[in-house]
């Protein structure tokens, strides 16, 4: 299965790491200082994170999501949520996409 999207879902096979997912964003600019954060539950409402991926350096409105072998090793196959947010210099502006849908699958 690898990576793959389709609106704010994202799938996975099991252990698949090291695979960049490009992410691109839309209606705002992105300055290269701004953050873009990952947080991975198991549900919506999970007060526990699962795992927390931050980028800056963005370019063109985008960037590479990837996971390495220990991050991939945090999902078993199952459903789990996301939330992907905004920061401008350093201070939270808004979350882009709330309780996304990630799947991981079996190795295929």
């Amino acid at each position: 299965m690898a990576w793959a999207t389709s609106d704010t879902t994202m799938r996975m096979s099991e252990g698949d790491f090291g695979i960049a997912l490009p992410f691109t964003i839309q209606g705002i600019t992105i300055d290269a200082a701004d953050t873009i954060k990952f947080e991975f539950k198991a549900q919506p409402n999970a007060a526990t994170i699962i795992l927390t991926k931050e980028y800056t350096n963005i370019h063109d409105n985008g960037g590479d999501l990837s996971l390495t072998a220990a991050e991939s090793a945090l999902f078993t196959p199952g459903v789990y949520c996301y939330n992907m947010s905004w920061s401008k210099n350093g201070v939270f502006q808004y979350n882009l996409v709330e309780n996304g849908i990630f799947k991981v699958g079996d190795v295929a």
